[in-house]
């Protein structure tokens, strides 16, 4: 069946019907989102809409399609971008997995055929969708592997979000591929070992790979100097704390900025040192509150905002075993936000609820 042209219209909260989808984002009074652009509009999100006490907001419907024949589309849509998007993931990993593995052998890099294996899925896929479910996608025996690819995807995302240029936000998404390329010069038991079974001495040999990562990118003809300098230094932090060099504040370049925290949020997400995932948002307010100093700013709150977004709507379970929908993200802290009970239809905020927490999306 063919769609009708979307009809736009402002319409008040007691008005809106199931079905309709937000044309802008809605936000309550002290200007936090609480329903994000492209959200479809469903009972329990309109009593959200009142219990914030908005009265009118932009709405666009299509008057050719039933809301259930617009959901088994949506549905159809959402299932083949899912599969397009593992397919792809799946077969850049194989694919980094094999050019490591040559590098291990002594080849060069070679950044004509990294460019042409990995820009693509960057400019396809640097979605925060795609962000928020990059944990799920994972094996612990290709974890390695995973890693760098994430991590420059994330990194695309950000550098998108800041407005970079095409070119800038490439070179920030190649410096997240290639930082851990220096590892293949190294003992393989190093980098396939968990953190928690290294030694010391192991876990200082460990902190060697940004500089032999740097010496084989240093010469490349299609990296630039920022790219060339984030591989170096993406494990600084802005306090210094970081290595190899413990540079400080304006001395750790914009691109090093940006992929030290990808590759923090990407590593918190997968928490490999646990086996357990995190909560995205959940790992955000941590890196914001236990980090603080330690990362950008700016790139950090780009990433939180994106993904704090994404996540109103997401169905959740609770430490407690209740099950409902994220419907507000509290600024304050993002891992306390408002959630909407299934066995009750009541509101719960977690901010203040100290004992309860989110166990896991569902």
């Amino acid at each position: 069946m063919l769609f009708e042209e979307a009809r736009i219209v402002n319409i008040l909260v007691q008005d809106l019907k199931a079905g309709f989808v937000v044309k802008e984002d809605v936000c309550s009074q002290d200007g936090h989102i609480i329903m994000p652009k492209g959200m479809k509009i469903t009972k329990h999100r309109i009593q959200v809409l009142r219990a914030f006490l908005i009265n009118e907001i932009q709405v666009q419907e299509r008057a050719s399609l039933s809301n259930q024949e617009e959901e088994i589309n949506e549905l159809y849509e959402s299932i083949e971008k899912y599969n397009a998007f593992v397919d792809q993931y799946k077969k850049v990993i194989e694919r980094y997995k094999k050019i490591f593995q040559g590098w291990q052998a002594g080849m060069m890099i070679d950044m004509i055929d990294v460019r042409k294996s990995f820009i693509p899925f960057f400019k396809d896929f640097s979605t925060s969708s795609h962000i928020l479910n990059l944990c799920r996608y994972q094996s612990k025996e290709n974890d390695f592997y995973h890693h760098p690819v994430a991590v420059g995807l994330i990194a695309a995302f950000i550098g998108r979000k800041r407005n970079f240029k095409q070119e800038e936000w490439v070179g920030v998404a190649l410096s997240g591929l290639l930082m851990d390329c220096g590892f293949s010069r190294m003992n393989e038991h190093l980098f396939l070992k968990s953190n928690e079974t290294l030694s010391e001495t192991e876990k200082r040999m460990i902190k060697v790979h940004p500089s032999k990562s740097y010496q084989m990118v240093r010469h490349l003809r299609l990296l630039t100097e920022g790219s060339k300098l984030a591989v170096l230094q993406h494990h600084e932090r802005l306090d210094g704390s970081g290595y190899p060099l413990g540079l400080t504040g304006n001395q750790v370049h914009p691109y090093s900025k940006i992929v030290a925290v990808a590759d923090a949020f990407h590593v918190m997400i997968s928490d490999k040192a646990h086996g357990e995932k995190k909560i995205p948002f959940t790992v955000l307010e941590e890196m914001r509150k236990k980090s603080f100093g330690k990362y950008d700013f700016e790139y950090l709150t780009i990433l939180m905002k994106e993904i704090s977004s994404t996540a109103i709507g997401r169905r959740i379970l609770l430490n407690n075993n209740q099950k409902g929908e994220i419907v507000f993200i509290n600024q304050n802290d993002l891992s306390k936000p408002l959630i909407r009970l299934d066995e009750d239809a009541l509101f719960l905020d977690l901010s203040e609820n100290n004992g309860l927490y989110i166990a896991k999306k569902l």
